[in-house]
Order: structure tokens, then sequence, then C-alpha cells
């Protein structure tokens, strides 16, 4: 199981960045994209949302992600 930092820096050898907020319960993750990176060429949302609850510990349900392509 990976950690937030471990995810972090798995996406940012890609081009990405991840930022996490937490407050009242719900999670809000957001992936951007850099100057030139693929912004539809990550895992698909569902596997993600997977990966952030377990580095969370917090169920999938409760964590909203956005993607590069809907900024």
């Amino acid at each position: 199981m990976a950690t937030l930092d471990e995810l972090q820096t798995m996406l940012s050898v890609d081009g990405y960045s991840l930022s996490v907020e937490t407050a009242d319960g719900k999670t809000k993750a957001v992936i951007t994209a850099g100057e030139g990176i693929c912004e539809d060429c990550l895992v698909p949302k569902v596997v993600m949302t997977g990966l952030l609850a377990q580095a969370l510990d917090v169920p999938a349900e409760q964590i909203t992600l956005e993607y590069p392509e809907e900024h």
C-alpha cells in the first residue's frame, strides 16, 4: 500500500502534481499536469480513487478527485 507521499512522488516523476485537502469528513484531491504533459494519460479515476483511499485510510466515497482535463 502506497502512502500519500509515495503517490505524490510517483505522479511527479511523470510530470503531475497531487494536492489533497480534507475538511468536514470530505477529501478533495486535485491532480494537475505540468507543461506539455498528457492530461488524459492517467489511470482511470476509480483506480486512483482507490489508491488515495488506501493511502489516506478513508472510504473512497469520501474522496472527490479532479483530473487535469477537468480544470
